[in-house]
């Protein structure tokens, strides 16, 4: 049984479907057929079945199961000791995350400063850009609203949740609210954020469920650029709230919404057994 066979094993029995899986691994479908084919050779038993759900484990699969997560976790720490002594950092993390996200590049940051040892690169991206990069596993750790995601991960770590807001400019006649339900919008003028089609449909949405679409500006703008719109007009903008804290511009309110729709921050790990150094991120998190 082989360090590949076992990964493709680990992988099959999140996605239940042999080609998800080739993809993620990077090979063709049939190789990875034949790799669970000798794996179950080698063990006179079978590991998976089909059902209407794509492959679950069998009895036997179940057994294995945490064995070879469990060797495979081990693998993983001995690879990172052991590049203590063949490179330069001993530890690396590749961490990807969305756009607008300052709050927790800081905490990356002081991350950074508490384990020098760590070597820590950060990449912003946009939602699809950070979905990809979890479904071809090319990072250890992602930064993204989870309800983003098509399919659920298993090292999955909440960070906050963050409501959606309506911001407007303080001369608007709304300013002095402090709160205000979608329905009363349905008459504003809107300007979006489009940059991410995730997040737009997110916004689209909570629109409709208050039964209107929103009146746009047909335009397609930098965040930037959205909040000196807002300074200067009596629009209306739907935003993350702490994308508008990101920004801290005295300029504009931040008008609570009584449906409190919100989205989960969460890092996310695609691998099903994070490193040691992802384990130190994770941990330093969550506190």
């Amino acid at each position: 049984m082989t360090v590949m066979q076992m990964k493709c094993f680990i992988s099959l029995v999140y996605t239940k479907k042999q080609v998800d899986t080739a993809t993620i691994m990077g090979i063709h479908p049939s190789t990875l057929s034949k790799y669970i084919e000798h794996m179950e050779s080698e063990f006179a038993a079978k590991m998976f079945v089909k059902t209407a759900n794509g492959l679950e484990m069998t009895k036997e699969g179940k057994l294995l199961y945490p064995r070879i997560q469990y060797m495979m976790k081990k693998y993983e720490d001995l690879l990172t000791e052991i590049s203590g002594y063949t490179t330069k950092w001993p530890m690396k993390i590749n961490v990807i995350s969305m756009f607008h996200q300052s709050q927790i590049i800081k905490i990356v940051n002081n991350f950074m400063e508490q384990y020098p040892y760590i070597n820590l690169s950060v990449e912003e991206n946009t939602v699809n850009g950070v979905q990809q990069a979890l479904d071809k596993q090319t990072v250890d750790a992602a930064i993204i609203y989870k309800e983003f995601l098509p399919r659920k991960y298993l090292y999955t770590f909440p960070i906050r949740e963050v409501d959606l807001v309506a911001v407007v400019n303080k001369n608007h006649p709304l300013a002095d609210r402090t709160s205000i339900s979608v329905s009363e919008l349905k008459d504003e003028q809107f300007i979006l954020f489009k940059g991410d089609f995730p997040m737009y449909a997110f916004l689209l949405h909570t629109c409709i469920s208050a039964d209107f679409v929103p009146n746009e500006m047909d335009l397609d703008l930098r965040m930037y650029t959205i909040m000196e719109y807002l300074c200067k007009n009596n629009f209306v903008s739907l935003l993350m709230r702490n994308v508008v804290e990101n920004f801290n511009d005295d300029r504009l309110v931040a008008l609570s919404l009584t449906e409190q729709p919100r989205l989960t921050m969460s890092l996310i790990c695609p691998a099903n057994y994070p490193s040691q150094a992802c384990e130190k991120l994770i941990d330093y998190i969550s506190k």
